[in-house]
């Protein structure tokens, strides 16, 4: 089903990509169990990267407090709007949160 008619705010899609990237931030010890199983078992050069890439920037610990592009380039694969008008980040590293 295609849905065209569905309007997402100016901003939100920013919004939830912090979100999502802080909600990572703070459970991470659940995401990095799984991110370095990618790590080890991926048979795709470019995802085992990806997942490191993930991986280190949520060992740090810090959370977002604003937007940043070049961050976003570096982790973010896409955003899907669901029919709800939810947004779906999914990551380079094949992580995908919804909020």
């Amino acid at each position: 089903m295609l849905c065209t008619d569905i309007q997402v705010p100016v901003g939100k899609a920013e919004q939830a990509f912090l979100q999502v990237y802080n909600q990572l931030v703070h459970q991470r010890l659940r995401y990095m169990a799984s991110l370095k199983r990618v790590e080890e078992q991926s048979e795709t050069l470019l995802l085992q990267y990806r997942a490191s890439e993930l991986r280190q920037m949520l060992s740090s610990g810090e959370t977002l407090t604003q937007f940043g592009y070049e961050l976003s380039l570096k982790l973010l694969d896409h955003l899907e709007v669901t029919t709800e008008g939810k947004l779906s980040v999914i990551f380079l590293a094949v992580v995908r949160l919804t909020v």
